[in-house]
């Protein structure tokens, strides 16, 4: 189905003879949601017109988006779904539209916004009620398929309680036998329908899905209650909760990383086993809560009491005591200004010949990319023309990175736990620097020796890739991931569908390539320019 505008009825209209619009809700990469009217029975709901191109010539279509929408409206009422309770086409317009139920609350994203993580006792909470719902939808063979934080909201009652529930099953699909050709059909979108950020790595390659992939994004999810960041799971290694967050349960840490597997086959079986196994640790991390909630209480009471001493003695000492401080604090600045080491303009530094990397001449000429088989944003082969330029022969090192950083102020690589790297480590490339890290380091270089640095573009290093060994560059055999300055966009030809992200550009990073997928040389993977990963580098380009 292809994605067109939707047609945004004003207030007033009534939709399908049933259904007065009163105002917008939201609007989704699936199409819009309205709050509407049921005219007889004056009740509210909220009415979803989705994304659906009335001049398409496919029949089958249409039909396709009934029977699974009846499918959709036949899950068990439960208390953590948002149910869908009615569906038609538009009389006018012919576009399909799903009725749901109307809840009252705020999305789990707005509840994140607001206060970064969550206590483990409420990101338990929350992602138990929302494995319970799940596990409702895949006893009726569908998975949600596209879970993130805008489509679970959170009702808060009276009494303190709060409940989840979970909305939007409009790109899902039914879980079928493999033998039936309709095995992949999904109710609107492709084959790669969800959010990009929370999309399970089966998903991604175009595998068959089913409810573990339900299982990944509940645990994504909870990662990202529990540390306040989504971790770059389709990238191979990422951090721990228990590393993100100092003193979390070990067993809820535990967890969060068997359901975060890259393979469906080492996740929990079942929605129903992952609240079970939350469940076993929900009152160690209540403890865990009040532990934290006690010591933040002692130590605001330790606050008040120094500081009604302090007022005490200010008291009683009076002009002295603000003389005194006065003079210290003067003396104190006067010091750190005189010794603390002062920031290096880049335009005036000198980059010692030892901090360059080696570089490599390469003649440009026209080359092949791309691949016709693998993954379909590697596709299709295809003809670029490469202009003659200089690479550094090996990836950035610790080293080399080390002093851009002392010399610049900048920001380390987490994976130093430092402002140096260790010694073990300094011939090795450096690893956990974003995009944005690798471009200030090219303008450093840029700016100290009047050469323009900069990161090599796609083409340019999968020409390298491919002819390695004749211009003598290393480290592009498929070990490290590679920072390019690239944005991501489709092969001229190409008939795969763009993937998108809400914050911000995609840059294409290359070198590695996970199993099943074809050669790391074409291979292609993205993300934010913020984002840095344990297994990701860079190399230099100058022109």
């Amino acid at each position: 189905m292809s994605q067109v505008p939707v047609i945004e009825p004003d207030a007033g209209t009534i939709i399908d003879g049933k259904y007065r619009v009163e105002s917008v809700l939201g609007e989704g990469g699936m199409g819009k949601v309205f709050r509407v009217t049921h005219i007889q029975l004056e009740k509210t709901f909220a009415l979803k017109l989705m994304h659906f191109d009335p001049h398409d010539n496919d029949p089958n279509k249409l039909v396709r988006f009934k029977r699974e929408a009846e499918t959709l409206a036949k899950i068990n009422s439960h208390p953590n779904i948002v149910m869908v309770t009615d569906f038609g086409i538009t009389s006018t317009t012919n576009l399909p539209y799903i009725v749901m139920e109307y809840v009252e609350g705020q999305t789990l994203r707005a509840l994140l916004n607001q206060a970064g993580t969550l206590s483990e006792s409420q990101a338990i909470k929350i992602a138990k009620q929302v494995a319970a719902g799940l596990h409702e939808a895949h006893s009726s063979g569908i998975v949600h398929r596209d879970l993130k934080p805008e489509n679970i909201i959170i009702q808060q009652f009276s009494d303190g309680e709060i409940a989840a529930r979970v909305v939007d099953f409009g790109i899902a699909k039914l879980m079928r036998k493999q033998d039936e050709a309709s095995a992949e059909e999904a109710v609107t979108g492709s084959d790669l329908a969800g959010t990009l950020r929370y999309i399970a790595p089966e998903q991604f390659f175009g595998l068959p899905i089913d409810a573990r992939t339900d299982i990944f994004n509940i645990c994504l999810i909870l990662y990202e209650m529990l540390t306040g960041v989504v971790p770059p799971v389709m990238m191979g290694k990422f951090k721990t909760v228990a590393e993100m967050r100092p003193g979390a349960t070990p067993k809820l840490s535990e967890i969060v990383a068997r359901g975060l597997s890259q393979s469906p086959d080492q996740r929990p079986p079942t929605a129903a086993e992952l609240r079970r196994d939350l469940e076993e640790i929900a009152k160690d991390a209540e403890a865990e809560d009040i532990r934290l909630q006690i010591e933040a209480d002692n130590k605001l009471v330790s606050n008040i009491a120094g500081m009604a001493s302090i007022e005490s003695s200010r008291r009683s000492s009076g002009v002295l005591i603000f003389i005194s401080s006065l003079v210290f604090l003067l003396g104190v600045g006067l010091a750190a200004w005189y010794f603390y080491p002062k920031p290096v303009d880049p335009t005036k530094d000198v980059i010692p010949e030892s901090a360059l990397p080696p570089l490599v001449s390469v003649k440009g000429e026209k080359t092949k990319i791309g691949s016709n088989t693998g993954d379909p944003l590697s596709r299709p082969e295809h003809e670029v023309s490469i202009e003659p330029f200089e690479v550094s022969r090996f990836l950035i090192t610790n080293r080399q990175y080390a002093e851009f950083v002392k010399r610049t102020k900048h920001r380390p690589p987490s994976s130093w736990n430092g402002a140096e790297p260790p010694a073990d480590i300094l011939e090795k490339p450096v690893v956990n620097v974003s995009l944005r890290d690798a471009k200030d380091y090219c303008l450093w270089l840029t700016q100290g020796t009047s050469r323009n640095y900069r990161l090599p573009k796609e083409e340019e290093w999968e020409f390298l890739a491919r002819n390695a060994a004749r211009f003598g560059v290393n480290e592009l055999d498929g070990r490290y991931y590679e920072w390019t300055e690239s944005e991501l966009a489709l092969y001229p030809g190409s008939s795969a569908d763009r993937p998108s992200s809400e914050e911000g550009k995609l840059f294409v990073i290359r070198g590695r390539a996970e199993e099943k997928t074809n050669s790391y040389i074409t291979f292609r993977v993205f993300n934010l320019e913020k984002v840095d990963n344990e297994e990701l580098g860079f190399r230099v380009i100058v022109k």
